[in-house]
């Protein structure tokens, strides 16, 4: 008889449960909706690789289980000898710390992978409109556990939930003309951070910002800006720094807008710094195109 005939039904059970057992034993607290499923691809080893299935879910919800195929940013090899370290190691000094970075990268990958796979459905008019129903509206009377944050413009061409499909309780929205930062937004955020506990930040500008447009206009016609507001006045320094890098598409500016307010979201918080620091937090730049309905993932 096959060695894997005999073997792989005992191995995978013994696995999985060993793997549950540390999960619930670790500092996941924070995410008591956070569960993992380890299974075996292939078996035609005594190591086979791993896939780590996030079933993510907020109270009083199924889960929803999301299956990917694309890399994360570490090698399934480093991801399978994570794993059997937690399984063999008798010693757990730093078992704890292992687990809790690889759930946060998978949890927030998943997080926003399901947000894209959302504004695809949006972009085709495919919508479904999830968690928008009765039962979950009374499930979160009491408590919120939103899984994402998303700062963005206030333009009414730009709804959040919408273009990117999500349903109630799933995104906590802060949103400001241009998505310029002030001590409210900062400290919304670090709300969601520190006591939401989401996984990722959402930065995102869009096409036609009429903010962005205002202060192209004021910077090109060298206005005395003494007067403008806060808002204005932080556009402007989007502006002038794509004058200084001669830039002067619209497009282009508005990514170099999104790069500078993580910049100065980065920079003007410790909660969030502090969460980068702690692989307990990722933050992705983004640009809403309203041509095509599709948000554009940005790399700085």
């Amino acid at each position: 008889m096959r060695w894997s005939t005999v073997w792989r039904p005992p191995l995978f059970f013994a696995f999985s449960f060993v793997f549950y057992c540390c999960l619930l034993h670790s500092s996941l607290d924070p995410y008591p909706s956070i569960v993992y499923l380890s299974a075996f691809p292939r078996f035609r080893s005594p190591f086979p690789a791993f896939l780590f299935l996030p079933c993510i879910a907020p109270p009083g919800r199924n889960p929803q289980i999301f299956v990917g195929q694309g890399e994360s940013d570490r090698s399934k090899i480093h991801q399978a000898r994570s794993f059997l370290k937690i399984v063999t190691d008798g010693d757990n000094e730093g078992m704890d710390n292992d687990l809790n970075e690889m759930a946060e990268e998978n949890r927030s990958n998943a997080v926003w992978t399901r947000m894209l796979q959302g504004n695809k459905r949006f972009a085709l008019g495919q919508a479904e409109h999830p968690w928008q129903d009765e039962e979950t509206r009374l499930s979160l009377v009491d408590s919120q556990n939103p899984d994402a944050a998303v700062l963005s413009c206030s333009d009414s061409r730009v709804p959040v939930e919408v273009i990117f499909d999500e349903g109630l309780g799933d995104i906590f929205t802060v949103r400001t003309a241009g998505a310029t930062i002030d001590q409210a937004v900062l400290e919304s955020l670090e709300y969601a951070v520190d006591s939401l506990h989401v996984s990722i930040i959402v930065v995102m500008s869009h096409q036609d910002c009429g903010l962005l447009k205002k202060a192209t206009e004021l910077a090109r016609t060298s206005q005395d800006t003494d007067f403008m507001t806060y808002s204005i006045n932080q556009a402007l320094e989007t502006v002038k720094t794509a004058i200084e890098s001669e830039v002067d598409e619209p497009a282009d500016i508005e990514r170099i807008h999104i790069s500078l307010l993580i910049e100065r979201l980065v920079d003007r918080s410790e909660i969030i710094r502090r969460a980068l620091a702690d692989d307990k937090l990722k933050i992705v730049g983004a640009r809403y195109v309203m041509t095509t309905g599709l948000v554009e993932v940005l790399s700085f």
